[in-house]
This record gives structure tokens, sequence and C-alpha cells, in this order.
């Protein structure tokens, strides 16, 4: 039952976003003029065929011959636009949801080994535009699923970097910039009421937290095993004053 019920939120879900997310317009050819986008497979008529996980995963992997061939930043926004990439939202733990994409799709596999992928996924993050698009209801009947898909796009994103996938990212070469970065896009959150939910500013204090534990001469005992709780759930919780809790502690100087 609950593979039948993942499966049809699958559909929703990319049913309502089709028309929009950035996947739709990243292509790329090599030197052969060879094309890949996901376009061909998310087309709705293909994507219902599919009656599995595996059998979406396996329809949406870049081609081995033109793998080696994308650009990192290509690589970048292919990666976080997965058409699977929001489904971590079906899972308890969304950082676990999150790292099943990274394990299964073979564009992550290859950006582990790009010396530039942490400068890269920094480059896409900072960059990331949280303007957030209204639908009409009268014109789409997806209008109320597809005005959540920007927040959870820069969800995955926060996800992937909150993984330590990419631990270059938490050097010292990177991590006060992504310091920076993190703390702008959450200052953003806070402002904008279509972002404020629980489930969502939490994604960017999962960051927080990996950098501040990384710090832990700032940290007493009992802030450390907060942090390291709030890292083992996933970020899961609708408790607003647990988020605050983890806010201050991050935030406290």
């Amino acid at each position: 039952m609950k593979k039948i019920v993942f499966f049809l939120l699958t559909i929703v879900l990319l049913g309502a976003c089709a028309e929009d997310v950035v996947y739709q317009k990243t292509a790329v050819n090599n030197n052969n003029n060879q094309m890949f986008s996901y376009d061909s497979v998310t087309n709705p008529e293909v994507w219902k065929t599919f009656m599995s996980f595996e059998e979406m995963m396996e329809a949406t992997q870049i081609p081995e011959e033109l793998l080696k061939e994308i650009p990192t930043d290509t690589l970048v926004a292919l990666c976080m636009n997965h058409p699977l990439a929001n489904n971590y939202i079906y899972y308890n733990n969304h950082l676990k949801g999150a790292k099943i994409i990274i394990d299964n799709f073979n564009g992550f596999q290859e950006l582990k080994k790009r010396d530039d992928a942490s400068q890269k996924i920094l480059d896409f993050y900072e960059s990331y535009d949280m303007t957030y698009n209204k639908y009409n209801r009268d014109h789409n009947p997806f209008a109320s699923y597809r005005t959540i898909i920007k927040p959870l796009n820069i969800g995955f994103v926060e996800l992937v970097i909150a993984s330590k996938e990419f631990v270059d990212l938490y050097s010292d070469k990177y991590v006060s910039r992504l310091e920076n970065v993190t703390n702008v896009k959450y200052e953003q959150k806070l402002v904008d009421k279509n972002y404020t939910i629980t489930p969502i500013i939490s994604k960017s204090l999962l960051i927080s937290s990996q950098i501040k534990l990384e710090r832990l001469k700032d940290l007493d005992n009992s802030n450390t095993k907060k942090l390291n709780h709030f890292l083992k759930v996933g970020g899961r919780t609708r408790d607003i004053e647990e988020i605050r809790e983890i806010s201050r502690i991050i935030y406290s100087k």
C-alpha cells in the first residue's frame, strides 16, 4: 500500500510541476550532437507508464556517452532538478529521502568525481531564484500543488548540501561562503510567508547545524546533542519551538 501511495503522489507532483521547473529547459549536447534532457520521459503520457520508482529512476539516467562531457555547472542543474528530486517529502527523514536520489542517479555519481563540484554547487545555491509565483486554479487543476514547487526545490538543494555528500563544501576553502549564502537564504525565507512553514525553514538550519558542529569549540554538550539529533531526524519537525531552539543555538554568539 505504501508503494502505491508513493507512486500516485509522484504522478501528482510531477504533473504539478511539469511546465515550470528548470529541468524542462535543461538540455545538453555532446560532440556528436546527441542531446539529453528530461523532457521526453517526463511527458505525462510517458511518465504514467512507469510503475515503480526503479523504472522512473532508470528512465532518467544520463547516457554514459554524454555523462563525462557535460560541463559541471550544467551537471549540477541536472542533478538539482531531477524529476524525482522533490520526492524527499514522502520520507519521514527528508535527508534520507534526498540521499536515495543522490545514491541512485548517475549524474550525482559523476558530480562527486568533479574537482569543481563544490564550487559549482555553491554557485547554483547562491544564484537560486526564490521568486514565488502563484497560479490560477481556474486555468490549471494542479494549481494548489504547483504553488509549493519552489519551496520544495530549494529544499532539495539544501538537503544535498546538508547531506555532506560533497564534504568539501565544509572545508576552509568554501565554508565561510556557504555560511553567508545559507544565512541569506534563511533570511529570505523568514520574510516570505510562502517559505515560513517549518519543513521549509528547517532545510537551511540543517546546513547551519553542520557548520556549527564543525566548530565544536562554540558548543557545549547539551547543544551539540540537540544539533546532532536535529540532523539525525533530517530536520523533520513541526514544532516551531524546536526550530526556534535550533536557530538560537546556531546564531548565538
